[in-house]
């Protein structure tokens, strides 16, 4: 997954919940000025959950091709 294809996600979803979206922003924004500690634990432990789910999904993917070549190879 791209990063252009990150962006666009993010934005359909903003566009299509803006009263959800507008509340969350909000909600980040008190937590940044009166938590800052639990707002960038909260940064750090999102980003850490996003980086592991694209790992996951790398080393599913690749795993799915390679026996989608091996079956290939063995219809020849």
């Amino acid at each position: 997954m791209n990063l252009d294809e990150i962006i666009a996600l993010v934005t359909n979803y903003v566009q299509g919940n803006l009263l959800g979206s507008a509340a969350a922003g909000v909600i980040l924004l008190v937590l940044l000025f009166r938590k800052p500690k639990f707002f960038l634990g909260l940064v750090l432990l999102c980003a850490t959950v996003v980086g592991m789910l694209v790992i996951f999904d790398q080393i599913n993917s690749t795993g799915i091709n390679e026996k989608e070549f091996q079956s290939l190879g063995e219809v020849k």
